[in-house]
């Protein structure tokens, strides 16, 4: 991912509060939640415009029966890009997503199991996925 100028910033931004969303998505057999931005439009130019300026190439994804696509990253790369940005509207959910990312990471990430796993590490994360609602 690229660093994003001011004008980007700004619009990567207003995007995301407008018709963009930010998840915390369960996903089987993952212990914790997975961190998500979705872009979702009915251009195609301007969800190509957005991907270009993020700078990593992901497909874009067509919703059937519909004239709706999105983009969408996760986990890092959905990390790497909210700390990039300034919301208004959703700004609680991207400090909260955030927040959840620097702890998984603290913790070892995705590599920790039942048997690595800190003590408080399951209240902790409910305690972040809470204040993302």
């Amino acid at each position: 991912m690229r660093m994003l100028d001011a004008y980007e910033k700004g619009f990567i931004s207003a995007f995301i509060d407008t018709d963009g969303s930010i998840c915390l998505n369960k996903v089987k057999n993952r212990k914790t939640p997975q961190i998500a931005v979705y872009f979702s439009n009915n251009s195609i130019e301007l969800l190509e415009k957005v991907r270009d300026m993020i700078g990593l190439d992901r497909p874009l994804i067509h919703h059937k029966g519909t004239k709706n696509y999105s983009l969408r990253y996760f986990n890092k790369k959905a990390s790497e890009l909210l700390k990039q940005v300034e919301l208004v509207v959703k700004e609680k959910r991207r400090k909260a997503a955030l927040e959840l990312a620097d702890y998984l990471e603290s913790q070892g990430g995705r590599k920790m199991n039942q048997h690595t796993k800190p003590k408080g590490f399951d209240e902790k994360v409910r305690d972040i996925v809470e204040s993302f609602y």
